[in-house]
């Protein structure tokens, strides 16, 4: 996957989650206080649920962005965000 097509970064994440949904936060996510506590993440869950955030997109926005953090261009993020977020409609 080349760094400069941001398509293939949005089409590979949607299937990396996909493919590995359980252990796809825990990979990511995992060492988050918001993932890693009970109570953080039932109170995520219900502000999820009162503003109509489904957990899982919430969790792929993230997962999308701490694959991106250590680049020096996070090239393709805006188009994976796009098409997580599409899926909210």
């Amino acid at each position: 996957m080349s760094e400069g097509n941001s398509s293939d970064l949005a089409t590979w994440f949607a299937a990396s989650l996909e493919a590995n949904k359980p252990n796809m936060s825990e990979v990511y996510l995992g060492d988050l206080p918001l993932w890693s506590d009970r109570e953080a993440r039932e109170v995520m869950a219900q502000l999820c649920e009162k503003h109509n955030v489904p957990v899982d997109v919430l969790t792929e926005l993230v997962a999308i962005q701490r694959h991106s953090q250590d680049r020096s261009k996070a090239l393709g993020i805006y188009d994976a965000f796009s098409e997580v977020l599409s899926r909210m409609d």
